[in-house]
């Protein structure tokens, strides 16, 4: 083939040289004289056996590494689950414990305070092992910087105050100012330098400052935010040195900790794009600087204001919670923890009696556990996901709770079908409060498209026959209205749940989830208080007077 002046030939051959297996490189090519004539072939061969054999060496290394690298994020994820399991359960009696002590000096806080510091603990060391592994992605998402930074504050008022310390913020930063940022990583950041603050601050105060600096004629703000203290301070020298892991200054607070919380700080940031820098402060302590270039957010248009002038859901709403735990000793705690939260909640221990019990009655959250035996929370999900789709059901929260703090175990559980997810060892007030946030973004879905799009379809397009409708409508929910606010002082439930029923059908067909899930309460779970009592009234005129609108909208009035 060289010699009829094909392209030359390139091949590794396996030879037997003196008794032993060699492996070469072999190359033939044709040459020519100087008129271009074929005159013969000329090849030759290169001994490549170390070179392949270093290669599939490299190559066996590089298969185990990854190996080790996955078997490592394995166990941490096991670890994470096995540890955290049984310290939600430590943490959360402990907590409540002293909720009814109030003595700081008292052995069930100090219990409590180490419980809490061994959580930080995990949590470090388990973030360290992520980012050095590179399991650690940056998700980036509209935020306004001002919301994420009071909320840092707010939660760590209540410590520093518990220190006698004072906590001030100067956050000069316009609250409807939104960038492009990971809010979950900028939040841990923040939240390691004020818990490092407090931490290591026996007296005076800790400030939270941020500035943002416009940089005309481009996308991005240079943002940088301060956090100084008035603690011990850290020696000049030391200033690098403490963002390297397991670096530790010796104080006489002789505060515990892993060393890990500056340096998780700084590789996050540097993640982001940005720098952390450490700086004496007047006050003797330390000043903590994060610089970010953040690029600016388009403004999020405000929806037009809807003639619906309904409520989406009632403030410190009693909700129906359904939890389900394969762990007696967590469905205990959540139960302590739910005590005094106005929740109506029901305790079951598998996958199939949450099932079974949503089937039979209505919930507006269900909180569940991920890893269970038989069925877990995530196949748990899908049914219920099924039957909500099934039976038209108003849109209800479905909470996943986890001791798996991996981004992957989020991701599994949203894309089951969960709406959130909360990592255990969970405090009475993360629990509570991370309830009522995601209730509060389910809750604010009142409709679902035009409220009055199956009204007109059932009219055929004929306004004449439409405003019969809602007439026929609005009459009979005024009934219902009355006939509820004449019983709900009284014993005559029947009356009501006959009232409920009327109504729920009412707000079915307006597609009103809060005035649904109202009446599936009162219906299913037979729940007769004065809250929801007033709820229901409170849903029922707001309706009313929407339907009245549209009907004064047929009539020409304004």
């Amino acid at each position: 083939r060289c010699l009829s002046g094909e392209m030359p030939h390139f091949s590794d051959r396996r030879v037997i040289l003196q008794g032993e297996e060699r492996e070469g490189y072999l190359w033939f090519e044709g040459y020519r004289n100087t008129e271009g004539a074929m005159l013969g072939v000329m090849g030759g061969w290169f001994d490549v056996t170390e070179r392949k054999t270093l290669a599939r060496e490299l190559r066996l290394a590089r298969d185990k590494a990854e190996q080790a690298s996955f078997e490592k994020s394995e166990f941490l994820a096991r670890m994470s689950h096995e540890i955290r399991t049984p310290l939600h359960a430590i943490i959360g009696i402990l907590e409540l414990a002293v909720k009814q002590q109030r003595q700081s000096d008292d052995p069930l806080h100090i219990a409590w305070q180490a419980a809490d510091s061994l959580q930080g603990i995990i949590g470090d060391v388990l973030d360290f092992s992520k980012i050095e592994a590179g399991n650690i992605d940056i998700t980036l998402q509209p935020t306004s910087l001002t919301q994420l930074l009071d909320n840092c504050a707010a939660t760590f008022r209540l410590r520093a105050e518990e220190k006698g310390l004072e906590l001030l913020t100067a956050i000069s930063i316009p609250h409807s100012a939104l960038h492009w940022l990971d809010s979950i990583r900028l939040s841990q950041v923040v939240n390691n330098l004020l818990l490092n603050a407090i931490k290591f601050t026996d007296q005076g105060q800790i400030q939270l400052r941020a500035d943002i600096h416009y940089q005309a004629n481009q996308p991005r703000d240079r943002v940088t935010i301060e956090i100084e203290d008035s603690g011990c301070g850290i020696p000049p020298d030391m200033y690098q040195a403490v963002l390297q892991p397991y670096v530790r200054v010796e104080t006489a607070q002789g505060a515990p900790g892993t060393g890990l919380g500056l340096p998780i700080s700084a590789k996050l940031v540097a993640l982001m794009g940005g720098t952390l820098q450490l700086h004496g402060s007047e006050s003797g302590g330390v000043s903590v600087t994060v610089a970010l270039s953040l690029q600016r957010a388009a403004a999020v248009p405000l929806p037009e204001p809807a003639p619906v002038v309904a409520e989406t859901a009632v403030e410190g709403e009693s909700l129906n919670i359904l939890v389900v735990d394969d762990l007696a000793v967590n469905l205990q705690v959540l139960a302590l923890q739910f005590a005094t939260s106005g929740h109506y909640v029901e305790l079951v221990s598998s996958g199939s009696e949450a099932l079974q019990e949503a089937e039979q009655n209505y919930y507006d959250v269900v909180l569940t556990d991920c890893q269970m035996q038989g069925m877990d929370g995530y196949t748990l999900t899908r049914h219920l996901r099924q039957h909500q789709q099934r039976h038209q059901m108003p849109p209800y929260a479905i909470v996943g709770c986890t001791a798996n703090a991996f981004a992957s175990e989020r991701d599994r559980c949203l894309e089951a079908g969960m709406d959130e997810v909360l990592i255990k060892p969970l405090s009475q007030i993360a629990l509570l409060d991370g309830i009522a946030q995601i209730w509060q973004r389910i809750s604010s879905t009142s409709a679902t498209g035009d409220q009055f799009a199956e009204i007109q379809a059932l009219a055929q397009a004929d306004s004449q026959q439409e405003q019969a409708l809602l007439s026929t409508l609005l009459q009979g929910m005024e009934q219902d209205l009355e006939g509820i606010i004449n019983y709900r002082d009284g014993e005559n439930v029947s009356q009501i749940a006959h009232h409920a029923h009327r109504l729920h059908a009412s707000f079915a067909l307006l597609h009103y989830y809060p005035g649904m899930r109202v009446c599936l309460r009162i219906e299913k779970t037979q729940r007769f208080d004065q809250q929801t009592m007033d709820a229901l009234v409170k849903y029922t005129a707001a309706i009313i007077r929407l339907v009245q609108q549209r009907l004064q909208y047929f009539h020409g009035e304004k």
